[in-house]
């Protein structure tokens, strides 16, 4: 009936002789005002009639409270009520006796002394949820938490909800040891080279892996370099994102000449990341190369440890790159007469004979200062054993063999230089004639800290008929220097 003091009268119905509310579980505690009319037929009567509802219903969780993400002293709470209202919260030790609704309201333990943790949270907006971080607590420890809500009208939940946590274990930072191999790059170099070795690598905490490694790279100029991880070329030109697959990902971050290399979301074991590590390469497939030291430094590096979990470093390998001079062709497989003999010139033993031997370039590569590259275009046969190199070079077969003739090959007599030697085969050398030891390559006891690299090379058909040595001889060379035979 409509009309003064019907405000209210949609929230109500009648049934019956029985006034009922529509819905008494969205109604508000407090006073409501309906107007009644009743008829028998002939008179009627109206009367404004005063309600008064009392909110008494027991606070509820639409769902279970919950625990997430523990750590070495905290964790997240996770609650979410029926209505507006307030939570409450205490932690007591793993098996300690419940508490009342009451104590947990006033954080006290069953015993009425104060909790190891307790608080509580209004949660004044829908949908009412809540995550909550409790902190103070310590590591690989064992607790029960209980849990209580309480609205507006003072209605708490009828019980406690009780929770178990337990928090992580401390973590300790992790290790990442190796010695830089402080190789030579010379201008030209096919692939890559070797960076590190003796690596070692540790997490320090059971079950967890590492998860990250950051390094970084100076004096970057050219717009060939690249580090290979497992394999993987990874551009140092400009800035760059991608996939390495079954390892995680990579960022490049440039800033100048300073290149950033983030590997992240990774998953490996110590020995699996101890390999990855070991295996870090450096590469330019620029063939004229800015010549500086490039240091790779190892900066950073973090495992799966809650906290505690990521370590500075200090581990550098110095890349000497090198430029080379103008490449020598060796144009003639000769090894005899005029090609045999060494000019007044360089350009004198390119006319004569059959055009440039690998012998003459050896001469004039070790005559001109500076580092420098021999590439051949032809196969080629020796007449006559030891080709002496005494200034660092690169040597490119281009697919091409260079045969031995019988003799014995390359003898390093000079201390601190690097030989480079890629994509040629090398067979029917011995070892009769060598001055020292070794078929192929043999080194002067006199001679130290020689670096030698191989890379795409084929070795084969050749016998060690004198020294019994082997085809290389390894005595003297740098440890850092021996890689991608």
């Amino acid at each position: 009936m409509s009309g003064v003091g019907s405000t209210d009268n949609a929230l109500f119905t009648l049934s019956g002789n029985t006034l009922q509310a529509v819905n008494a579980t969205t109604m508000a505690a407090g006073t409501y005002s309906i107007r009644v009319q009743v008829s028998d037929g002939q008179a009627t009567y109206e009367k404004v009639v005063t309600l008064t509802v009392a909110d008494d219903i027991a606070h509820t969780f639409d769902t279970t409270p919950t625990i997430t993400a523990p750590t070495t002293g905290r964790f997240t709470l996770n609650t979410d009520l029926n209505e507006r209202g307030t939570v409450y919260y205490v932690v007591v030790p793993d098996s300690a006796s419940a508490p009342s609704v009451t104590q947990v309201i006033n954080g006290q333990t069953a015993t009425g002394s104060v909790a190891l943790v307790s608080g509580s949270q209004v949660s004044s907006s829908a949908p009412y949820s809540q995550s909550l971080t409790l902190t103070g607590l310590a590591a690989a420890t064992a607790y029960d938490v209980y849990v209580v809500a309480r609205d507006s009208a003072g209605n708490a939940t009828v019980s406690v909800v009780k929770l178990d946590v337990t928090t992580a274990v401390s973590s300790t930072a992790p290790t990442l040891s190796a010695t830089g191999s402080n190789p030579v790059f010379i201008g030209g170099m096919a692939g890559s080279i070797d960076l590190l070795s003796g690596v070692s690598a540790d997490t320090r905490d059971s079950g967890q892996t590492f998860t990250s490694l950051t390094l970084t790279v100076s004096n970057v100029s050219d717009s060939g370099e690249f580090i290979s991880v497992a394999g993987n070329s990874i551009s140092l030109a400009a800035n760059g994102s991608g996939t390495l697959t079954g390892i995680g990902s990579y960022t490049v971050t440039r800033v100048g000449n300073t290149v950033t290399l983030q590997l992240n979301g990774m998953n490996t074991s110590n020995t699996q990341f101890a390999g990855l590590v070991d295996g870090l390469r450096y590469g330019n497939s620029n063939s004229n190369v800015t010549a500086a030291t490039r240091d790779v430094s190892l900066t950073a590096v973090s495992d799966s440890g809650g906290s505690n979990n990521t370590k500075s470093l200090s581990l550098t390998s110095s890349v000497d790159v090198l430029a080379s001079n103008s490449a020598l062709y060796v144009t003639s497989g000769d090894d005899t007469g005029d090609d045999a003999a060494f000019g007044n010139s360089l350009q004198e033993d390119i006319d004569d004979g059959g055009g440039l031997s690998l012998r003459e370039a050896l001469h004039w590569a070790n005559l001109t200062p500076g580092v420098d590259r021999i590439v051949f275009q032809t196969n080629v046969r020796l007449a006559e054993g030891l080709l002496v190199p005494t200034s660092s070079m690169l040597i490119d077969g281009q697919s091409f063999t260079l045969n031995g003739g019988g003799y014995s090959g390359f003898q390093i007599n000079t201390s601190s230089i690097t030989l480079a030697i890629q994509n040629l085969t090398l067979t029917n050398f011995t070892t009769s004639n060598n001055q020292v030891t070794g078929g192929v390559l043999g080194i002067h006891y006199g001679a130290t800290d020689i670096n030698f690299r191989l890379y795409n090379v084929d070795i084969s058909g050749n016998t060690d008929n004198t020294w019994g040595t082997g085809m290389i001889d390894l005595f003297n060379i740098a440890q850092a220097g021996i890689s991608s035979i």
